[in-house]
């Protein structure tokens, strides 16, 4: 892929001080995490250049995005809302938000100091009832299993579309790396769906 000098100063600062082989090899199932931060016929390079130019086509800055979700994910609303496994909320009155401590930390697969320790289960719903009505169901559904609770939250994605994972490393990803994951991971933040759900940019209007 022939790059414009503008691009290649991107791709640098995206990756930091990893190779771009290297990287792209960690980045597949099994190797920094089990669902891995690419599918297997996913691409780096394309992948950062295709959000590039769908954050570009919005007008949302990676910072003003990555904001928004550590606001969700880090920062002062989850700690209001005493957040751990298996509580849940209603975010913006239609976004269904269930939280799940995973098995273990999740570090950035670019080295650095990103981390995550859990996952975060967001559902756009048309109202504030079938939003707590959803929150009721993932619940009770949660009880019901006593392996990972990774199974749990992908085997309800495969089920319906209108979701996105988030975890504590989401925003990082997102500021640091310019990085929404692959299109063939299930853990993929898609940056069209999220800038409509949080109403940024031309979504605001």
């Amino acid at each position: 892929m022939s790059l414009s000098p503008a691009e290649e100063k991107f791709i640098k600062r995206a990756i930091g001080n990893n190779t771009l082989e290297k990287l792209e090899e960690k980045l597949r199932p099994e190797r920094a995490s089990r669902a891995g931060f690419l599918g297997q016929e996913d691409f780096l390079v394309s992948t950062l250049l295709e959000d590039r130019a769908t954050m570009k086509k919005v007008g949302v800055s990676y910072t003003e995005l990555a904001k928004v979700i550590y606001y969700l994910t880090n920062g002062w609303y989850m700690k209001k809302m005493k957040v751990d496994q298996g509580n849940d909320f209603v975010y913006k009155k239609q976004l269904a938000v269930t939280v799940y401590r995973t098995m273990g930390p999740q570090r950035c697969p670019f080295d650095d100091v990103g981390l995550g320790w859990s996952m975060i289960l967001v559902e756009k719903l048309e109202t504030y009832d079938e939003s707590q009505k959803i929150i009721k169901e993932r619940k009770d559904k949660l009880k019901e299993r006593k392996d990972d609770c990774s199974d749990v939250i992908l085997e309800h994605l495969i089920k319906t579309k209108n979701n996105i994972i988030l975890t504590e490393l989401s925003p990082h990803l997102i500021y640091r790396h310019k990085f929404f994951e692959g299109k063939g991971t299930p853990y993929r933040m898609e940056p069209a769906v999220l800038i409509e759900w949080f109403k940024l940019g031309k979504a605001s209007k």
